[in-house]
């Protein structure tokens, strides 16, 4: 929590001082470009900085933050997104640092949606694991997009045990990766280029 503080109250305002000395460039294109790249590096800042923040979560409170960090996500993006937890879920089976790891594990892959896919729609489905699923008990998370879909190699990237760092959203996969390894979850990778993708993440405990 400390670290996120300093963060935000030093890094964060040199960056905004910075996009406001590019105001006194003359080359308007060059201009653009560092405004441009100072508001992306300053909102990954922000989210690195709420990530590290700790967030008091277990399953009394953990829909209700879901819910409204879902809605916040989808005012910033404008990308339509739903969250549905079917009657039959039971939240009891959980510990409580498996709430807090499978919260940041779905804001990642939100964030990953909005960066790559180009979705426009976008469900979180929580259910109890069926007759179907690898996992016989827990829960079972479905984050569906219909956005540009992953073409074969790099959907077959996604889905093995090492991530190789060729592009943006590999660095937060092996996060999401790691974070899920934590609690013995699971996750799968199902698309086709130009069928958005479904990601599929099982949780035991």
């Amino acid at each position: 929590r400390r670290l996120a503080l300093e963060l935000h109250d030093s890094v964060a305002q040199q960056m905004r001082y910075v996009s406001i000395l590019a105001e006194k460039i003359s080359d308007e294109e060059l201009k653009k470009e560092i405004k441009s790249n100072q508001s992306e590096c300053i909102e990954n800042l922000r989210n690195t900085c709420y990530a590290l923040s700790s967030i008091n979560m277990d399953k009394g409170n953990f829909p209700a933050i879901l819910q409204n960090s879902i809605e916040n996500f989808q005012k910033r993006t404008k990308i339509s997104t739903s969250l549905v937890i079917t009657p039959d879920v039971d939240f009891e089976q959980l510990s409580k640092i498996s709430f807090n790891h499978l919260y940041r594990v779905i804001m990642e892959l939100l964030v990953n949606i909005e960066k790559h896919s180009g979705a426009r729609e976008v469900t979180v489905l929580i259910r109890r694991p069926s007759g179907s699923d690898k996992i016989k008990q827990g829960i079972m998370v479905f984050i569906s997009d219909d956005g540009d879909g992953l073409d074969s190699k790099t959907l077959e990237e996604m889905n093995s045990k090492t991530i190789a760092s060729v592009k943006n959203m590999h660095f937060g996969l092996q996060n999401i990766k790691l974070r899920l390894n934590e609690i013995g979850g699971t996750i799968k990778f199902v698309s086709e280029k130009g069928e958005g993708t479904e990601v599929e993440i099982g949780i035991e405990k």
